[in-house]
């Protein structure tokens, strides 16, 4: 397809026959009259200024999708545009543009990606942009709008891949969606309470890539503990009961894990001033809050929580709602008294926990 497709109109004023009616005429071929004729000519090119983008590396705040020139002054201005994205098939959209043929790259990229949905690794695609100009015509007795769609040019576009995944299952109904934390590249872990349905012997699980349906999802492999793309319910080892588990996933080889979280539990120096942090003041999982509570005396200093009463799991962090397995910080209770304590793991760096 060109990049520029130039159009020569010719608009003759006929005195008494033209209006401002604020129609929107088709450009045609120019009239003319013998006792009056006053032609105003004006030339108008659109011209391709994206032809590619990877939104991997291409962040500015918006993008030029193209250009109008050759307008003549004071006889013809541009009233508007129409911008039309699609997939070339049967997905379009309208976006807004500039009435310089910007656009902004996160509607941009939302848009591309609302087409083809989102993916584990970066996808070029061909998309379609379709240009409506409203051109605005002075004429011996006022002006006219006329409008005209131009040929569709293609630009190749590479969005982001996700680094997104979420548990999705018999807990809530399978219609919430829980996000693991990534903890190495394409390793994923989350903690989370997985109940048995009524009359069911299995507990369902999905991993999904967004917070729906819509977009890839990793069910059952062909043995145990291997997912596959498009797979069926996942599930809990045999012989498991309904409980709070530990999720690892791991996408680049398809697998996944499952350990049961039986305690989580206070241990540290404000534990009975037990220096030598071995003292653990358990918790009491809520199913309902989701949450792990439990009210006990404590001494000024310091703690942490952990479960399953030893180091492989424990949580620290220097804010309360960002608590962290991975060597967070000592967290702290500045006086003796007895003190209320929830605390929920959620996934890595956004754990949990109040304490009144």
């Amino acid at each position: 397809l060109s990049m520029t497709k130039k159009l020569l109109y010719s608009i003759a004023i006929i005195a008494g026959l033209v209006s401002c009616k604020g129609d929107y005429d088709d450009w045609t071929t120019p009239q003319s009259n013998a006792a009056n004729e006053a032609a105003a000519q004006f030339d108008l090119a659109i011209t391709q200024k994206l032809s590619s983008i990877d939104f991997q590396v291409d962040n500015p705040e918006e993008v030029a999708l193209f250009s109008a020139s050759n307008l003549q002054e004071g006889v013809a201005t541009i009233n508007s545009y129409t911008v039309v994205l699609s997939d070339g098939a049967d997905k379009s959209k309208e976006i807004e543009v500039s009435s310089e043929g910007n656009v902004s790259t996160a509607l941009l990229e939302e848009t591309i990606q609302g087409f083809y949905g989102k993916k584990r690794e970066p996808v070029e695609y061909d998309v379609y942009v379709t240009v409506t100009s409203v051109v605005d015509v002075v004429t011996a007795d006022g002006s006219v709008s006329l409008k005209k769609q131009f040929d569709p040019f293609v630009i190749k576009a590479t969005v982001k891949a996700t680094k997104e995944l979420y548990y999705v299952g018999d807990i809530g109904g399978w219609g919430t969606f829980f996000p693991l934390a990534e903890v190495d590249t394409d390793k994923y872990a989350g903690y989370y309470y997985v109940a048995k349905v009524d009359n069911a012997s299995t507990w369902g699980f999905k991993f999904t890539i967004t917070p729906d349906w819509n977009n890839p999802q990793y069910g059952a492999g062909g043995s145990y503990g291997t997912l596959a793309l498009g797979g069926g319910n996942a599930d809990l080892p045999e012989g498991s009961s309904t409980g709070f588990y530990r999720m690892d996933v791991n996408l680049s080889d398809l697998t996944y894990s499952v350990t049961p979280i039986t305690s989580i539990s206070l241990v540290g120096s404000a534990v009975a001033g037990d220096t030598s942090w071995k003292t653990d003041y358990d918790l009491t999982f809520n199913p309902e809050t989701l949450a792990w509570e439990g009210t006990y005396d404590l001494v000024a200093g310091e703690f942490k929580f952990r479960a399953n009463h030893d180091w492989t799991y424990s949580w620290g962090g220097s804010a309360a709602d960002q608590l962290t397995s991975n060597n967070g910080a000592n967290l702290k209770i500045a006086a003796d008294g007895k003190y209320k304590i929830t605390f929920k793991p959620n996934c890595d760096g956004k754990g949990v926990y109040t304490i009144e």
